[in-house]
């Protein structure tokens, strides 16, 4: 579209349309990720989860404590650099996803 400016660092947030809480985004996750050649089917098997679980977590979609700060680790960042507090995820909520 003519005319279109996009600012690059709100779309990689999406707080804005999606309610996500997510502060990267899915796609500098992803990107992050494949710099470091991890995939999210390795994350899930090195946590014995379910690929469809770590996916969930890095689109934004679910939360899981574990997941997160697995994550978090692989990219050298804290978990709030990445996902945004909300409530405690739980014991609880590992077992939801």
């Amino acid at each position: 579209m003519p005319g279109l400016v996009v600012n690059f660092q709100s779309v990689g947030n999406f707080q804005g349309l999606t309610g996500s809480k997510i502060i990267m985004g899915p796609f500098r996750i992803k990107r992050e990720l494949k710099k470091r050649g991890i995939s999210q089917v390795q994350i899930a098997q090195h946590l014995g989860k379910s690929a469809a679980a770590v996916s969930l977590v890095v689109n934004g979609k679910s939360r899981s404590l574990v997941i997160e700060e697995y994550i978090a680790e692989l990219l050298g960042r804290e978990r709030f650099d990445i996902w945004r507090p909300t409530r405690s995820v739980t014991k609880r909520d590992e077992e939801d996803v």
